[in-house]
């Protein structure tokens, strides 16, 4: 027999629990589950979280061994976080512990939050990069977007590009589901860096240069029932010096104004 597990619907108070999770009545782990080596079950877990976090959350009721397998940095490495709450602030220390855990397991999702965080924040640009280049190395989109952007408005602009170039794919559904998320991230944020924050004589400068005013490049003004400020508005002869340009100022635009366009 495995581990028999029967649920109910619990809503378990703020100060106690990260958010609206199920709690569950477990039975007596059978001698095979007491008996899997450390190793083996810590790999089970991390597979279990890379899909459900309450799921994880359950595991961990099962008996000391499985609790201390579940906080594992493996574990805590594959954890998946994208429907948990965005700000620690808004929740108790339980849940900003985890989620410092999670940041120093090298988890892509809670790199990025930090990194968000840190950066626009609280002015904290150094780690700030260093978190949002790492999320984006492990395939983080949105750490890569935010991350391209800053690099290329610093004037790193190849640096920028190659990360740019990772959120790209056919029709640009990728990108315009990135700046989706970046946006609703950023709804949430008190934003004080005060570089994104207003119009940068120097950028702008930087950017006049490295136009190539071809006729043939331009943007496409999008219209339509369905057009959202996320979508796309290149064309296949806009230039990738352009279109990158064009990112900086509509993600500058977005931490001023809410909106992309």
């Amino acid at each position: 027999m495995g581990l028999q597990i029967k649920r109910k619907t619990h809503v378990l108070e703020p100060d106690h629990q990260f958010h609206r999770a199920k709690t569950v009545r477990f039975a007596a782990p059978s001698a095979a589950i007491n008996s899997l080596p450390r190793d083996i079950l810590v790999e089970i877990l991390a597979k279990v979280a890379a899909s459900s976090f309450s799921d994880l959350y359950n595991a961990k009721l099962a008996n000391k061994d499985f609790l201390g397998a579940a906080m594992d940095g493996h574990v805590l490495h594959h954890v998946l976080l994208r429907d948990l709450p965005v700000f620690s602030w808004w929740h108790g220390p339980k849940f900003s512990s985890f989620i410092e855990n999670c940041v120093k397991a090298g988890n892509p999702e809670a790199l990025f939050r930090m990194g968000m965080i840190q950066f626009f924040c609280r002015n904290e640009e150094a780690s700030g990069l260093a978190n949002l280049k790492a999320s984006g190395e492990k395939g983080h989109v949105e750490a890569a977007y935010v991350y391209g952007v800053i690099l290329y408005r610093q004037s790193k602009g190849e640096a920028g590009a190659e990360f740019l170039r990772r959120c790209e794919s056919r029709g640009g559904e990728r990108m315009t589901e990135c700046r989706r998320r970046i946006k609703w991230f950023v709804w949430g944020m008190w934003v004080k860096n005060k570089s994104f924050l207003r119009e940068d004589k120097e950028y702008l400068d930087r950017r006049r240069q490295s136009c190539c005013f071809e006729k043939e490049c331009h943007m496409i003004k999008m219209m339509g029932w369905d057009w959202t400020d996320e979508a796309n508005c290149y064309g296949d002869d806009t230039c990738e010096r352009c279109k990158w340009n064009g990112e900086v100022s509509r993600f500058s635009n977005m931490l001023r104004t809410g909106g992309y366009n």
